[in-house]
């Protein structure tokens, strides 16, 4: 599994940013970018986006 993780996505700079290292990679590896936002879409280019609270609780990240 590979993580990204950013304080808040609050531009579209910004998730371009955090988004940019997840495509050099070149296998099928999960991919996670954790955030404080307080809406997560799910999926984004392929990464999941999920809420770094909930992660750090160990709610599962599917």
């Amino acid at each position: 599994m590979y993580f990204q993780v950013a304080y808040l996505l609050e531009s579209r700079k910004t998730l371009e940013r955090e988004l940019r290292p997840f495509s050099l990679l070149d296998d099928a590896y999960p991919r996670y970018l954790l955030t404080l936002d307080p809406h997560q879409p799910r999926d984004l280019q392929g990464v999941r986006h999920r809420s770094i609270e909930r992660f750090l609780l160990g709610d599962n990240l599917e």
